[in-house]
């Protein structure tokens, strides 16, 4: 090896770092050994290592932690980060290579992981763009571990990306109007996008099953939002004549009126419109809690991918260019109204619902459609967070439960839990309804109407006059554990910051590069979470 590579290497466990360390000496590396994880972050700002190593598992910060803590400083980001790991699940190996890693060994360390450490010091210092070096980091990794099943983001909408791997290989892949291996580099690019990896090889639920016709006596409710009267006309005709109920809006701040005085199950919305455009109003149906949940299709007179991939970012759930023929629009429209036209359809016919995206049509949505249809049986929904339990009887809840993390939630609690899931799977197990219907059981629209109250309040009175003001939050060590491993890769590096290095939210904001609404965002995620509170609530 013409340059001996330094490599520092990092293990709570003193066995394995003399194994390893010998290993990799003999094999010409400069090493640098350390079992302490607080001190690790400043030894490689300081050495510049080629390469890190650290185990996945270790006390006070896991080895994901430390690496989102390596990628969100400057001086340390483009170093080279692998785990040596006794863990063989193969979801956790692939959240590590989305976070950063660029590979995951299992222990014990072999010949064949000596030979790859030299590839990627060879490689630490040459200028690759970050999604290119993530899908070698990817592919590679495949094609090592002969990788089968379906990576997907942001699943259960219209731009959900979809990579199927066979025997290590990306044997198809879509993401908009991609396909192949760009779509695959197309979705690497989602940086804040929701990512499941399955090891089934079955082909996930697709959004083209679209109902031709609404229910007997139902049709889906359609606002659209468009500066444009002529554009709105042609809409509405469209729309009514595919079976939606359609009602229309000049701008952005009629929309918002009109979703304050009723329910819609889509928004069509322009981007471009004076007073208030797609992008503004977009952000505040975001931040409302009662419109949250309301799939959102975005028209734009571009025909670019990049304002594709911006409106996945900013929450809509779809994006259609008006350059193109409105069919598309309506095509778009019952794809996005599609499942929960079908959660109906399944609760009418008492059919058993299996693992539907809660995403795809609403934590709240559905829980409102249960009780307003007089359903009776059992919901039970999972996601990486925690799992929750729903039982009602004839639209009227019987008992609610959720587990998060360690904690144990009932009532309304469990149900505020559920509302606040992020990319839960959900099935419906239909039961036979009692002879008299359980007055004294509370409705179950009634319960969630308090939960979307409640969490409104909260929101409105208390987050938004606080979180800017407060420079240092009371963190709960359960729940904060727990969003580690699970949160969003933006949202943990900001918890981290606040949680371990006591930043003031606008100096961590500055140092990732967070603009004040991602800042915002982020802020209420955790507060919402119950991971940080204010001083004042302990």
């Amino acid at each position: 090896m013409s340059e001996r590579h330094r490599i520092l290497l990092i293990d709570d466990d003193a066995f394995t770092l003399k194994v390893v360390s010998d290993l990799l000496l003999e094999a010409g590396f400069t090493v640098d050994t350390t079992p302490e994880v607080i001190t690790a972050i400043s030894l490689a700002a300081r050495m510049q290592p080629s390469l890190i190593i650290l185990d996945q598992v270790m006390p006070i910060m896991s080895g994901r932690d430390l690496l989102l803590s390596l990628k969100a400083l400057p001086v340390t980001r483009s170093i080279p980060v692998v785990f040596l790991t006794g863990e063989s699940a193969v979801k956790e190996h692939v959240r590590a290579l989305l976070a950063g890693a660029a590979d995951v060994w299992t222990k014990p360390m072999t010949e064949a992981h000596v030979q790859r450490a030299r590839e990627l010091c060879a490689q630490s210092r040459k200028p690759l763009d970050d999604t290119d070096i993530l899908k070698s980091h990817l592919e590679r990794y495949a094609l090592r571990t002969q990788l089968s099943g379906s990576l997907q983001v942001n699943p259960g909408t219209a731009l959900e990306g979809t990579a199927r791997f066979e025997h290590g290989q990306c044997t198809q892949a879509h993401f908009g109007t991609h396909q192949g291996l760009t779509a695959l580099q197309q979705m690497l690019q989602v940086s804040d996008g929701v990512w499941r990896f399955d090891t089934s090889l079955a082909d996930p639920a697709s959004a083209e099953t679209v109902p031709e016709t609404a229910l007997p006596g139902y049709r889906p409710r359609v606002l659209v939002v468009d500066d444009d009267q002529g554009i709105r006309k042609l809409l509405q005709l469209q729309l009514t004549r595919a079976g939606f109920d359609v009602e229309t809006a000049e701008d952005g701040h009629g929309g918002l009126r009109a979703l304050r005085e009723a329910v819609f199950d889509v928004i069509v919305a322009d981007l471009n419109m004076p007073g208030l455009d797609g992008w503004g109003m977009l952000r505040l149906l975001k931040d409302d809690v009662a419109t949250r949940e309301t799939p959102v299709l975005l028209l734009s007179a571009h025909d670019e991918y990049r304002e594709t991939l911006r409106a996945a970012k900013a929450g809509a759930a779809d994006y259609v260019s008006k350059t193109g023929k409105a069919d598309d629009t309506v095509r778009s429209v019952r794809a996005l109204a599609a499942p929960r036209i079908g959660f109906q359809q399944s609760v009418l016919a008492h059919r058993q619902i299996e693992r539907v995206e809660l995403s795809a049509v609403g934590a709240a949505w559905a829980l409102n459609t249960l009780s307003r249809l007089g359903a009776t049986g059992y919901l039970d929904a999972s996601d990486d967070f925690g799992a929750y339990s729903v039982s009602l009887t004839q639209g009227r809840l019987k008992a609610a439960s959720a587990r998060v993390g360690p904690k144990s939630l009932s009532g309304n609690a469990a149900i505020e839990a559920l509302w606040l899931s992020r990319c839960a799977r959900a099935s419906f197990q239909p039961g036979q309804p009692t002879a008299e219907p359980p007055t004294s059981l509370p409705l179950l629209s009634d319960v969630v109407r308090d939960v979307t109250a409640h969490l409104m309040r909260v929101e409105q009175s208390v987050i938004s006059r606080r979180l800017e003001a407060t420079r240092q939050y009371v963190v709960d060590t359960e729940l904060y554990a727990l969003y580690l491993r699970v949160g969003a890769d933006r949202d943990v590096r900001l918890a981290k910051a606040l949680c371990e290095e006591h930043l003031a939210p606008q100096e961590a904001g500055q140092r990732l590069g967070l603009s004040a609404e991602e800042l915002n965002a982020a802020l209420r995620e955790l507060v919402r979470r119950g991971v940080l509170s204010f001083p004042s609530e302990e």
